[in-house]
């Protein structure tokens, strides 16, 4: 049984609609529907939801009678995904990265985002003409990491002090390894509270795995050309309270 279709099972049966439930564990009944019709529901909802309906969940929701409402392995299979097969080594950005960066991000826009946006919305994204000057300097002042494949840069990403997430893009023949991941798991170490992200049409699925909540759907003009995006947050379990500064310094 996929996800979502034990989650609905699991209301039928509990007497509780989709919308209350999405609302006892704190999220709108419209972004919660959306994560069902994605099937991006995460492990720790899942354990929410369970909590929030008094049932116990172990890969399965198990009723107060002893009756239970198993999901498929999909939720095991990302564990393993995610937690259990090869790292991905992930270093901190130096200043001779920055153009090898720069083709990445024009590459990873004009291939990866290239199902969701038009070739108009593409070509004012990605120019092919960042000023490289500029582009180091933001990676310094910002804690950025990439991550690589022996000595290739195969993804990288950048956040503030702020916990601002500004950019974050792993090339298109390292999609679903775990790249993003694992760059997400150093950069969101660096916030004590929340972290807050501009995130794509093409990264939302991802984004809405880790737990981050849609917070509202925003048009961007540039050049002319109007481009959707979608402001997100995370808020994050309290870390080591001088952790940021050691890591931004």
């Amino acid at each position: 049984m996929a996800t979502a279709e034990m989650i609905k099972e699991l209301c039928e049966q509990m007497n509780i609609s989709v919308s209350e439930l999405a609302r006892r564990i704190g999220q709108t009944s419209q972004n919660f529907n959306k994560k069902l019709k994605r099937k991006t529901v995460a492990l720790n909802e899942l354990k929410a939801i369970a909590d929030v309906l008094g049932v116990k969940f172990e890969q399965a929701c198990i009723l107060p009678d002893g009756n239970e409402i198993k999901t498929c392995n999909e939720i095991g299979e990302r564990f393993k995904q995610e937690f259990v097969e090869g790292k991905v080594n992930v270093r901190k950005y130096r200043s001779s990265d920055c153009v090898e960066l720069a083709e990445l991000f024009y590459n990873t826009i004009h291939t990866v985002n290239a199902k969701d946006y038009t070739t108009e919305q593409l070509a004012v994204w990605a120019t092919g003409k960042l000023d490289l000057e500029k582009c180091n300097q933001s990676f310094l002042e910002n804690y950025s990491v990439v991550a690589l494949d022996n000595k290739r840069i195969i993804g990288f990403g950048d956040i503030d002090r702020t916990g601002y997430l500004d950019r974050l893009f792993v090339h298109k023949d390292y999609q679903g390894r775990r790249v993003a991941t694992a760059l997400c798991d150093c950069l969101e170490k660096t916030v004590q509270n929340k972290v807050i992200t501009h995130a794509s049409i093409t990264t939302i699925p991802f984004f809405e795995k880790r737990g981050y909540e849609v917070m509202k759907e925003q048009e961007v003009e540039k050049q002319g050309v109007v481009l959707k995006n979608f402001g997100n947050a995370l808020t994050l379990p309290l870390c080591l309270n001088n952790l940021r500064d050691i890591l931004f310094n």
